[in-house]
């Protein structure tokens, strides 16, 4: 315990040089606000996160592959808020994570679209009423939407969802960066549906993992954030398609986090983000800004 802390204690004491070296001059350096290691001992493979809509403090992240389909509350403080097993699921890769409107309801939407040797014929989304924090619990799903792409299998990290309900999947990367493709919002109706591709983002292809896409999340007024080991990229919706907001629409976030994976708004321009556990260092909870 002593060690992992004092790993965290070295991000805290010097955010920005402990992984990747010095910021970029390319663009705006991520400010460190605080961060702490996760409590629940089960909470090792954070690969996702998505803030509560209507509980205060409360964030909800998961584990990524093979681990059990458990959705975990935490706050700010990396503290165990409570979780959630999920019946009729099944975690194969769960990797992202977003919260949205479903009718008159808040839904998170739990991603089983993890795929690294790119060989699944298909891969869910669960969809299922956004459960009460403070305790232990259990949800079914309401829907489960079974997803093929056009070409060929993709491994993806990070989903968007709309209010509408429209689905953006962004894979992790490709030969010319991360590849989006869409879900419309009637899908749900359906047990299975075909993904459209709809752009490639204008973020760096580079294979050895700094430009990799690892989450994203969506502001209420349209502003989405996408993470990757490297950078915080900003854009904006216009229409179907994600456009870069503004020149500076890169965030240096070297150094933040060993092994950077969830990102989520928690208001204004502050941002929640998490890190998988790596060696003798425990996963943990970041919160940052972008600053010039």
């Amino acid at each position: 315990m002593i060690i992992r802390l004092t790993v965290f204690l070295s991000l805290a004491l010097f955010p920005g040089g402990f992984l990747w070296g010095q910021a970029d001059s390319a663009g705006p350096r991520a400010v460190f606000l605080g961060q702490h290691p996760f409590q629940h001992q089960r909470l090792t493979e954070s690969s996702a996160l998505a803030t509560s809509a209507t509980q205060n403090d409360i964030l909800w992240t998961l584990n990524d592959s093979d681990n059990p389909a458990e959705l975990f509350a935490v706050d700010t403080l990396g503290r165990d808020r409570g979780v959630v097993r999920i019946e009729g699921a099944e975690n194969v890769d769960w990797e992202a994570m977003a919260r949205a409107r479903c009718g008159n309801a808040d839904c998170l939407y739990l991603a089983d679209v993890g795929d690294n040797r790119e060989r699944r014929t298909s891969v869910q989304i669960y969809r299922i009423r956004e459960p009460r924090a403070g305790r232990d619990s259990v949800a079914r799903p309401n829907a489960i939407l079974a997803i093929t792409y056009p070409d060929k299998p993709h491994n993806v990290e990070a989903i968007l969802v709309t209010p509408e309900q429209d689905v953006y999947l962004i894979t992790k990367t490709s030969a010319e960066g991360p590849m989006v493709f869409r879900v419309p919002g009637s899908a749900w109706s359906l047990k299975k549906t075909e993904a459209q591709l709809i752009q490639t983002l204008p973020i760096p292809s580079n294979q050895a993992g700094s430009f990799l896409a690892t989450d994203a999340t969506l502001r209420e007024d349209g502003r989405v954030a996408v993470r990757t080991y490297r950078y915080i990229y900003f854009f904006r919706f216009d229409g179907n398609r994600l456009t870069p907001a503004g020149n500076g629409f890169r965030c240096d976030a070297r150094g933040l986090e060993l092994q950077g994976e969830g990102i989520a708004w928690l208001g204004g321009d502050t941002l929640a983000t998490t890190s998988e556990r790596m060696a003798m260092a425990v996963g943990g909870i970041s919160r940052i800004t972008c600053g010039p």
